[in-house]
Parts: structure tokens; C-alpha cells; sequence
């Protein structure tokens, strides 16, 4: 834990700044060289910052090509700064803030100003006619007037009216005369309607006249809807870069390896990465790839109709003498060609990764695929004893391997965004056991069938041996036994025939395969729930695999061709333009998982503070690092990571949203859910502060033992060493002792020699 703690004190003292840059980042290489849950809690509570939000009318959505009819959940470029003006980069025209402009006025006169300022704004998007329609209402509350004797009034009234008449017969013209004078007071212009209101009274002090009571203005028309769009970078550094230097193959790495789960894929940084990566060049080249598949499916298609079973016998003379057989030749060469950049491409992906990361359900497949094809090309030009029913076999098992991985490329296009592998593995391991329980009594039935009815000619040769007795209580099991009642009738001892089928058809027919088919559906649905989070995953491991397998001057050319000038994963930050997730309720691409990372946006680390209802006594909470009270510090750490010449740390989202909510148009519901959404905030902080508490406690438990770990390693080779040492010193004492026991033995014989001779 020692040694890892200077990578996370870089976070905050190695940051990237540049002249707009206001708060921190790290980059990708730092990234990688952490802990699998420190990785995740980083891209969790820093790994997007929220730039603004703006409410624009519904309709920019279309022009934007954002929202469920385009079924784009986000859109995503690239930029050389962390901040820029989102709003002129991607041409969102916002609506005036009413409440800022109404509000801003006081008194009665002030909230008519501010509306007669809505009402123009409003004539401006809905039209001249309807702004000329709401002017003269509007216009009553603007303009105050003093007190005026009723002598005076009268005179004015009479010179308002003459001036009212000849002006309307000015501004009709010769439409007079043929029925079109009720159509002059709509196609005057805003000074013409403000001189007839004039004529009419209203500006010297009357509440009515009698041509306004007579022709009562229109209705107004309902507000257009309006969406709020929120902007978001991306705050690490080259998070697009391709294979280890960016931010992708790492998260993949350690789902890979079992060290998270498919939920870090609906991680708001990750999402857009894998978003930007998509619209940039993956989902053009995959589009590419499907057609090279679609080459090599017809051409096996092909192959597979102008074949014979006896062509497999036949010579290269003999199989070319017939127009089938030339055509199915040519359809096998092209099957081959369109199987090639396959074969490569995964090649590569396995140099790439290695064995263990490569082995998975889809490259088992890839590889069945590859082989049989190899083989039934062998089988079909070459000459075979067996070769008819063997090259037969090939075929119909590879007919069936190539559309099952057609279901390879379902998984991430949207219209047909269905894991057929993953559901299958999904189900196989909820109802794996209870399959192995249900086999287990299929068994023991066949052997009392097989028992009972071996040698009875009535049942047809069905339980003539106990796998044939066993494949009989399958077909039972799933068709129902009802067909065959009369063959257990026509038995020697029916009544145990009828008795033993009873039993098997309640007990297995009708229980076990309704619970078997309810597990089924269960696991299934639980599979589906986060459907949104595996197809992200499943872009995932395309765009690495592209980026694995493709050079990078393909992958730049196709970025730029797709979206524009700029080669790919040259741009170091992301930035994310989205509609509010409050207001958007598409379960499509973790657009349910969106806000539930976003709530959590303003969640820093150890020693940055929250809006946790505290400081200034504001409606929702206050930066604790500015002002004194209950501010809430998330995360534990040895240290305190807030210095004083750090940046600022971003702000808690859910004050943000809370505040954004409550002070755009001053409605009671707006505040009240706003309200709503900071104490949810706050509470999910504190919650969350703990876990984060136990998580670095842990951490620090898992560090202390890794050093105890490596001490007693240490401490054990020090030990076998000194061991060793001793052993062969013993050995080397133990040799020289034995050397002296041999001199002296050598000795005393010639001593004895000497004596005797004398």
C-alpha cells in the first residue's frame, strides 16, 4: 500500500493544466498502474465532469440528431482542452432564463415586463402572427398611467377614436372593399398595433373598449416542450488511445480477469469512450467486417446447394468434368477467401492478448469455424474411403456453427441487440445443477423402463437397451407419452405399465420441466437487466479487437471519412453532449445506468469536500473547504490529498442538478424535486462515504498483509539459504573429516609396512 500511494497522490499534484483547464486530471498511464477497485472508484467519481446544462426546445434534438428518434443516446468529439463553449461548438441555441428576467424586475410593473419579454420571446419561436396577437395583452400591464379628470377622459376618447378610423381605413387600403378589413389588424406591424391600442383607450387609462370586447383576442397557444441538454468531459487524459495506452483495454483487462464486473462498463467515462470509439471508426469497419462475413456465408450457402456426398470419392478430373462441379469449386475457393481476414485478424488478436485472456465461448466458435472449413475442403478435392459421409458431417455442422456466429454481430448493432452466447451461458449457469438433478431421475426411470419392458414385443423395441430406454424417457419428458398409451395397453403386465408411465409423466413432464422452464426465464430475465451495460461491454471488445487487428492508418482514414476531419485518437480529451437523464427514460445504451454514475459526479476522493447542506446556510449546501459546517469528506486515506496549491475539485452533481432544478423557473414542483433530488444526494453520500470508509480500510488491511506476505517470503528464503549454507558446510566438514580418517588410515599401513620389513 506504501508503494501505491504516490500513484494517488499524483492525482492531485500531477495534474494536466492548460489555460481554460479548471480542475484536475490524470491521464491513462496513471491509471493503469492501480489497484482494479481504485481504477473503478477514480472512473466513478472523477472520470466525467459536468461542463453545463442549457433548456432548448425539443425540436434542436432532431436537428442535433440527438434524442430516442435518431436512438443516439449521446454525442461525442474530441478536443485539445478540457473546457471549451459547448454550446458554440455544438450550435445549441438555448431559451432566455424567464425567471432570471422576471425576477430581476420589482413590482407589479416589473413581473408585466418580464412577461411581456416572454411573450416576445415566445412570438419569436412560434411566429410573427402569434407575437403580434399577444402584444397588445401584454403591453396593458407595462405602461403606467396617472390619474385623469372624466371631462378630459371624454375629449381624449373621442380624439382616439377619429385618429383609430382613419387609421384603419389607411392601413386597409383598397382590401376594404373586398372583405378583407378583419385581416388589417393582423398584418400591421408592432408600431401599428401599439397606435390602435392608443385610438382604443387602453394607454390612457381604460380597462376596456368596446371593439376589444366585441373581437376578444385569440387564445394564447401552449409553450413548446423544451428538453435540458447537459455537456460532459471526460477528465483523463488520452482516455481514446488505443490498446494499453488508453483507457479501454485496461477496464477490459481486469473484467477479464475476474476483477470487475460488467457494471464498470456503465460507468459514465466508460460509456462515452466506447461511444466516441463507435461513431468514430468501429462501427463503420464492423459494418465492413459483416459484409466480408456476408462473402463468406453465401459462398458456403452456395457451396452447400451444388455439392454431392459421392464428390468426396471422386478424382480432380472427374469432379471438374460437370458444371456443379466447377461452380461448387468456385464457391469454395470464395468461402475461403471470405474465411481469411477472419483467420488473421484472429491470429492477431491471440498474439495480442495472450491464451487465457483470448479464451472465450466466441473464439472456441471462431475457431470451429475456421477448421471445418479447412476440412471440408480437404474432404471435397481430395479422395477418401470414408470421405462421403464425413465430408456430409462437415457440412451440416458447419451450416449450422456459421449461423450461430451471424449472432456475433446482432449483439451490438441497436436494432438487433440480442447476446445470443451470452444469454446461452447466462442460462446455462443458473440451471446447470438442476439439469444434472432432472438427468439423474430420467436415468433411473429408463433403468426401471428397460428393466420392466426389455423383453415385451408391445413396446417396439423402445427399451431394448438402456441408452435406447433412456433417449425414449427424453422424448416422453418433452412430447408427453400419450402417443405411445396404446403400446403400454398391449404390454403383459399393464397395470404396472400404466402405474410406472403415471408417475414418470407427473414427476418429471409436468413438474420438473415447468420448474425447468421457470428457472429458464428467470435466469434470462436477470440476463436482460442489464442488457444495456453487455452491449456496451460488447462494443467494448470490438472497437479493442479492431484496434488489436487493424492498422492505424486504416482505422484514421475511416474516422476521418466518418465524422469529419482529424485522425483518430489524436484528440486527448472526450467531450459528451446528452439529454438530462430526468428527462429521458430510453433504456437504450446504459442510458439506465447514466444517472446513477452522474449523481454521483462531484464525488472526489479523500480530503475533497461536498455540498452536504452545510456551509452559508444555503437551500442546498455549500463547498466545505469555503464555509464551516456539516460538509461531509468522502473516502480515507492516510493522507490529506487537498493542498493549497491544488486546483478546485468539482462540485457534488447532485447539488448541481438540484440547484439547476430549483432556479430556472422558480415553480413549486421544480424546488420540491430538487429538494428531493439533494437529500437523496446526501444521503447516497453518506452511504457511500462509508463503503468508501470500510473500502480503504480494507485496502490498507490488504496492503499491510501483501508486506507481511512478502516478509515472510523474504524472511523463508533467508532460511533456506542459511539452510543450505549449513548443509553445505556440513557436507564440506563431514568430506575433510573423512579425507583425514583416509590419510591417517593411509598412514598406519605404512607405518605397519616399515615395522614388518624391519
Amino acid at each position: 500500500m506504501a508503494e501505491n500511494e504516490p500513484l494517488l497522490q499524483a492525482f492531485w499534484d500531477e495534474v494536466e493544466v492548460d489555460g481554460s483547464d479548471t480542475f484536475a486530471c490524470a491521464t491513462a498511464e496513471q491509471l493503469q498502474q492501480l489497484y482494479p477497485n481504485q481504477l473503478l472508484q477514480y472512473l466513478k467519481h472523477h472520470g466525467v465532469k459536468k461542463l453545463g446544462s442549457a433548456r432548448v426546445p425539443a425540436s434542436e434534438l432532431q436537428r442535433l440528431g440527438l434524442g430516442p428518434r435518431s436512438r443516439t443516446p449521446m454525442l461525442t468529439r474530441g478536443s485539445s482542452s478540457l473546457s471549451l463553449d459547448w454550446k458554440a461548438d455544438w450550435g445549441v441555441t438555448p431559451l432566455p432564463d424567464e425567471g432570471s428576467q422576471s425576477g430581476s424586475e420589482g413590482g407589479h410593473g416589473g413581473e408585466g415586463l418580464g412577461a411581456a419579454r416572454r411573450a416576445l420571446s415566445f412570438g419569436a419561436s412560434a411566429g410573427a402572427g402569434a407575437a403580434r396577437t399577444e402584444a397588445p395583452a401584454v403591453v396593458v400591464a407595462v405602461v403606467p398611467h396617472a390619474a385623469t379628470p372624466p371631462a378630459q377622459q371624454e375629449q381624449q376618447q373621442q380624439q382616439q377614436q377619429q385618429h383609430r378610423r382613419s387609421y384603419e381605413d389607411h392601413e386597409a387600403g383598397p382590401r376594404r372593399d373586398s372583405g378583407e378589413a378583419g385581416s388589417s389588424r393582423r398584418g400591421r406591424s408592432l408600431w401599428g398595433q401599439l397606435r390602435a391600442l392608443q385610438e382604443c383607450g387602453h394607454l390612457a387609462g381604460q380597462a376596456s373598449c368596446a371593439h376589444h370586447a366585441a373581437h376578444p383576442p385569440p387564445p394564447p397557444l401552449p409553450p413548446p416542450p423544451t428538453v435540458v441538454l447537459e455537456a460532459y468531459v471526460v477528465a483523463v487524459r488520452d482516455a481514446a488511445a488505443a490498446g494499453e495506452r488508453g483507457l479501454l483495454r485496461p477496464v477490459l483487462r481486469r473484467w477479464q480477469l475476474g476483477s470487475c464486473s460488467a457494471a464498470a462498463f456503465g460507468l459514465p467515462a466508460v460509456q462515452a469512450i466506447v461511444n466516441y470509439k463507435w461513431g468514430k471508426f468501429a462501427g463503420a469497419l464492423l459494418a465492413k467486417q459483416l459484409a466480408a462475413y456476408g462473402l463468406w456465408l453465401g459462398a458456403f450457402t452456395a457451396f452447400m446447394l451444388l455439392f454431392t456426398s459421392n464428390d468426396a470419392a471422386l478424382t480432380d478430373k472427374e469432379l471438374l468434368s460437370t458444371w456443379q462441379g466447377r461452380a461448387a469449386c468456385v464457391c469454395e475457393g470464395l468461402a475461403l477467401l471470405g474465411m481469411l481476414p477472419f483467420l488473421l485478424g484472429e491470429v492477431a488478436v491471440l498474439a495480442a492478448y495472450g491464451f487465457r485472456a483470448w479464451l472465450s465461448a466466441w473464439n472456441l466458435l471462431d475457431v470451429a469455424t475456421y477448421g471445418l472449413q479447412i476440412a471440408i475442403t480437404v474432404l471435397h478435392l481430395g479422395v477418401f474411403h470414408d470421405g462421403p459421409w464425413r465430408l456430409t458431417l462437415a457440412v451440416a455442422v458447419q451450416a449450422v456453427l456459421l449461423a450461430v456466429r451471424l449472432t456475433y454481430f446482432s449483439r451490438v448493432f441497436r436494432s438487433t441487440t440480442f447476446d445470443f452466447m451470452g444469454a446461452l451461458q447466462a442460462v446455462a449457469r443458473e440451471v446447470g445443477s438442476y439439469l444434472g438433478v432432472l438427468l439423474l431421475l430420467m436415468c433411473g426411470f429408463a433403468a426401471a423402463f428397460y428393466t420392466v419392458f426389455r423383453d415385451d414385443p408391445a413396446t417396439e423395441g423402445a427399451f431394448d437397451s438402456l441408452p435406447v430406454a433412456l433417449m425414449t424417457c427424453v422424448n416422453y419428458a418433452i412430447s408427453g407419452a400419450s402417443y405411445y398409451m396404446h403400446n403400454f395397453l398391449a404390454s403383459a403386465s399393464p397395470a404396472m405399465a400404466i402405474g410406472l408411465i403415471m408417475v414418470y409423466q407427473v414427476l418429471v413432464s409436468m413438474i420438473l420441466m415447468g420448474l425447468l422452464t421457470g428457472i429458464m426465464t428467470n435466469a434470462l430475465a436477470r440476463a436482460q437487466l442489464q442488457e444495456a451495460v453487455i452491449t456496451i461491454l460488447n462494443r467494448a471488445q470490438v472497437i479493442d479487437e479492431l484496434e488489436t487487428v487493424l492498422p492505424f492508418p486504416l482505422l484514421a482514414f475511416t474516422a476521418v471519412r466518418q465524422r469529419g476531419p482529424g485522425a483518430v485518437h489524436t484528440l486527448p480529451y472526450i467531450h459528451v453532449l446528452r439529454v438530462d437523464p430526468r428527462q429521458s427514460r430510453e433504456d437504450m445504451d446504459g442510458a439506465d445506468v447514466w444517472p446513477a454514475a452522474a449523481a454521483q459526479l462531484g464525488l472526489t476522493g479523500a480530503g475533497v469536500p461536498t455540498a452536504g447542506g452545510g456551509g452559508g446556510g444555503g437551500g442546498s449546501g455549500g463547498d466545505t473547504s469555503n464555509h464551516g459546517g456539516g460538509g461531509s469528506v468522502r473516502g480515507s486515506s492516510p493522507r490529506s490529498r487537498q493542498h493549497s496549491g491544488a486546483l478546485p475539485r468539482p462540485s457534488s452533481a447532485a447539488a448541481s442538478l438540484g440547484a439547476a432544478g430549483a432556479g430556472g423557473h422558480g415553480e413549486e414542483a421544480a424546488a420540491a424535486a430538487a429538494a428531493t433530488a439533494v437529500a437523496t444526494g446526501a444521503a447516497v453520500e453518506r452511504l457511500e462515504g462509508q463503503v468508501r470508509a470500510l473500502e480503504g480500510q480494507l485496502a490498507e488491511v490488504r496492503g499491510a498483509l501483501q508486506q507481511l506476505l512478502e516478509l515472510n517470503g523474504r524472511m523463508h528464503a533467508t532460511m533456506t539459504q542459511q539452510q543450505q549454507q549449513q548443509q553445505q558446510q556440513q557436507q564440506q566438514q563431514a568430506a575433510a573429516a573423512a579425507q583425514a580418517a583416509q590419510g591417517q588410515g593411509q598412514g598406519g599401513s605404512s607405518h605397519k609396512g616399515a615395522g614388518k620389513s624391519k
